[in-house]
């Protein structure tokens, strides 16, 4: 029984030393095929670390640029060197430290929407990779073109008082609309000679008063122009005609009515003018 015992004993002996000798040959397989793996290709067992995303780059328009339209896209070039997905935060203002006016932007491209006119814009682009790196990208500069002026629409034609008197000041009123909202100024012409001079500046659309005193009898026409900020001027307005009439002195029609009526006779052509 004893040898039986001890028999059974040696033979799991025997077997637990096959399985580790197994074990063992089976490990230094794998620890020889992971040391050559890891010999020829070691990229296989070493993951890189984390790359930030590549430097924004190849503005457009491009830095420096000038005569930019107001309405345009931003475009740059991104991506990042581990294929990791990128999100862009945008930048733009008038000044050297431009204001973020975008976040998690995905693609390479924003819309600027309307800028100002003859303007120095500042932009940049930071981008972000989904593991939280970032990098900032130079701030480029672009100036957007000047606007398109055209003067002033013709003003309208004076309005006041038409039948006046010498050694009286009369107002006369027009106005006129800019095509590009400035502000304008009015000259006055009053038939005679003389003017205004340049008034204002006024508001684009507002009315604008002149002022001026006859001291000849005659007739006139008053006509008023317009210019913007910038020197452009309109046409003419359509012209208003002032008459001042002739008054005779009272005694003087009297002299000339007896005259008539003591002649009438002589003179056909004053008693004629007698009955009228």
């Amino acid at each position: 029984m004893t040898c039986f015992i001890r028999g059974e004993i040696k033979k799991m002996q025997n077997s637990w030393l096959m399985k580790e000798l197994v074990m063992g040959i089976l490990l230094l397989f794998v620890t020889a095929s992971m040391v050559s793996a890891l010999y020829t290709n070691p990229s296989s067992f070493i993951k890189p670390m984390n790359q930030p995303p590549n430097t924004p780059s190849n503005p457009s328009p491009p830095n420096q640029a000038t005569d930019v339209f107001i309405n345009i896209d931003l475009f740059w070039t991104g991506g990042d060197p581990d294929g990791d997905p990128v999100t862009y935060d945008i930048y733009l203002g008038t000044t050297s430290s431009p204001i973020k006016v975008k976040s998690n932007q995905t693609t390479l491209k924003y819309n600027s929407g309307t800028l100002m006119y003859n303007t120095k814009y500042y932009w940049k682009i930071v981008a972000w990779d989904n593991h939280g790196f970032s990098t900032e990208g130079p701030i480029w500069v672009f100036t957007t073109m000047e606007a398109a002026n055209f003067p002033p629409n013709k003003p309208s034609k004076p309005f006041g008082i038409i039948n006046v008197k010498i050694n009286i000041e009369y107002t006369y009123i027009s106005g006129t609309v800019d095509p590009n909202e400035d502000h304008v100024y009015y000259l006055w012409d009053w038939g005679d000679g003389n003017n205004s001079g340049w008034l204002g500046p006024y508001n684009s659309g507002a009315l604008c008063e002149g002022k001026y005193t006859w001291s000849v009898k005659d007739n006139y026409t008053v006509k008023v122009k317009a210019k913007d900020i910038y020197g452009k001027e309109s046409d003419w307005s359509d012209t208003l005609p002032i008459t001042i009439p002739y008054s005779y002195n009272k005694s003087v029609l009297r002299f000339l009515e007896l005259l008539f009526q003591q002649f009438s006779n002589t003179f056909p052509l004053l008693r004629q003018l007698s009955k009228k």
